[in-house]
């Protein structure tokens, strides 16, 4: 007699979403059209009837935010825990609104969007934005937890005074100081100017090795940089966006100067 047959069960993969009909292909779909081709759920909604498969726009949102919790951030708090150890990492934040606040603040209330990514030197390159109703310290404070050691940023005061971080000071925000001076010709040209000399010469540095990098920058952007204080120093603006930008310089002097200490800056 022929052995009895049986048929063994294998084990079903486990879904993206328990209890849903959302796969893996479709939450990336998903995401790419709602982050990368900025497409509102709504208008997915449509495109998703067509294909065959009817579901609502909450439906779509739904899925959205429980993939992002569930999915994206453990592995951006992954990311993050990395970007710590790092010795180089960049921070800047900028306004943007969101409709709908949990304070229950206006929607014409400012948010941020802080971002925070390490070197161009590094191993693995990590760009990470983080959303926040505020532009309080404690923001920059909490994602910076377990940092220590080069910081690069601009004259914002959240970053300044953390123990265990060395601020290296932006020159292209310096260089917008005097832009927004809107003296074409004068004082606030000039300080532009200074500006521009160390960006043309980093441009020609950029492929060098750090040591290298170094070395140059102390031989050529050291003068430049020295040139600058002089003129700041010569000359005295009374008020408007020129007294503030000289301020600005003048509070970073140290932070400004940094990246004549370390090629990676």
């Amino acid at each position: 007699h022929a052995p009895k047959a049986s048929i063994k069960t294998g084990t079903a993969p486990k879904p993206a979403i328990q209890n849903s009909l959302a796969s893996p292909s479709i939450l990336a779909w998903l995401f790419h059209q709602k982050i990368e081709m900025r497409l509102p759920f709504h208008r997915q909604e449509k495109e998703w009837d067509r294909y065959g498969l009817s579901t609502s726009r909450r439906t779509l949102a739904n899925w959205f935010i429980k993939a992002a919790q569930d999915w994206l951030h453990p592995l951006c708090e992954r990311m993050r825990q990395h970007l710590v150890n790092e010795e180089v990492v960049h921070a800047d934040e900028t306004v943007y609104q969101i409709l709908n606040r949990s304070d229950k603040r206006p929607a014409t209330s400012e948010s941020r969007i802080w971002l925070f990514r390490n070197s161009q030197y590094a191993d693995h390159p990590i760009v990470l934005y983080h959303s926040s109703l505020t532009r309080q310290r404690q923001v920059a404070l909490d994602f910076l937890q377990g940092f220590s050691g080069f910081l690069h940023c601009d004259g914002y005061s959240a970053y300044q005074n953390i123990p265990g971080i060395v601020v290296s000071a932006c020159w292209a925000h310096l260089r917008r100081k005097f832009i927004e001076a809107g003296d074409e010709y004068g004082h606030s040209a000039k300080g532009v100017d200074y500006c521009n000399q160390l960006f043309a010469l980093e441009r020609e540095l950029k492929q060098l090795p750090n040591a290298e990098l170094l070395d140059i920058r102390r031989k050529k952007a050291k003068p430049i940089v020295e040139s600058f204080w002089r003129w700041v120093d010569s000359f005295h603006a009374m008020k408007g966006n020129l007294s503030k930008a000289i301020q600005y310089a003048l509070k970073l002097k140290e932070p400004l100067e940094r990246f004549l200490t370390d090629g990676r800056l």
